[in-house]
């Protein structure tokens, strides 16, 4: 029923998404051009239309993400917290099967828009400076770096890279949690329901960051992994690094999913 879940909600919000990565490689496109003819642009006409397409493109970059966590945040109030909830608490799944499916697509479409813009500024960068020395430079930097990694780390940069994909789902799925949190906490209240979770939210991060900074006066953090990396080498502080930011995400993220599943399942007040 989860794989159904996700179903549907891929296809609601690709409605959203798609588009927005399409504009962001018409853009591109665009930007390559400004890239490439930028110098030789002679008229005012030209060079305004120039800037007003790169600011544009660098809107677009940063409006992807903001769409990605708006729209994590949107499918959660509305399919769950008002009228749409009548319908899917009635449906044959757990409130466990609902959450998670919230949460495995709104990280699927963050890594998602991380690909887009990461290949939109290659296009850019490749088209704009279009030749065939250029292109030749980037693939001999891009096999010396796989073959730097490979004979100096061998099995170590895979596993780094693993690793980091790994911390950034957990770490925006803690992140989701948190709003999902406080939006469930906010909605559990007659009145003031949207200022309520706001206000929930705000004192969540206040309260982690609170905490996180506390640890770091306390713990001499830079000490600790200097000192694995003295005794066990640099991957071995890079491996103790991921995992102990990995630990951090999994316990918010913990907290926060209980919160939430005992908010759904026993002070659910759907508008």
């Amino acid at each position: 029923m989860l794989r159904k879940l996700m179903k549907h909600e891929f296809r609601a919000t690709s409605r959203t998404m798609l588009p927005m990565f399409l504009a962001v490689f018409a853009l591109s496109l665009l930007m390559a051009m400004v890239v490439r003819f930028w110098d030789s642009a002679s008229s005012k006409i030209l060079n305004v239309l120039s800037v007003l397409i790169a600011m544009g493109y660098g809107i677009a970059l940063g409006a992807v993400f903001v769409v990605v966590l708006v729209l994590m945040i949107q499918r959660f109030r509305n399919n769950l917290l008002q009228d749409e909830g009548y319908v899917m608490f009635t449906l044959p799944v757990s409130t466990h099967q609902l959450i998670w499916s919230k949460i495995i697509v709104s990280c699927v479409w963050f890594f998602a828009t991380m690909l887009v813009v990461a290949f939109s500024a290659l296009l850019v960068g490749m088209l704009g400076a279009f030749d065939t020395q250029v292109l030749m430079e980037i693939r001999q930097a891009w096999q010396e770096l796989l073959r730097w990694l490979t004979l100096k780390y061998a099995l170590n940069g895979l596993l780094v890279v693993i690793e980091g994909i790994i911390l950034v789902f957990f770490s925006y799925a803690a992140m989701c949690l948190m709003f999902y949190g406080a939006m469930s906490l906010g909605y559990s209240f007659d009145r003031r329901k949207g200022l309520l979770s706001i206000l929930f939210l705000i004192g969540f991060m206040f309260v982690t960051q609170f905490i996180g900074a506390t640890f770091l006066l306390t713990v001499d953090i830079n000490h600790f992994f200097t000192s694995i990396e003295m005794a066990q080498g640099t991957m071995a502080a890079i491996h103790s690094f991921f995992f102990a930011n990995l630990v951090v995400a999994l316990l918010q993220g913990a907290i926060f999913y209980i919160l939430t599943t005992q908010m759904l399942k026993k002070r659910l007040n759907i508008e």
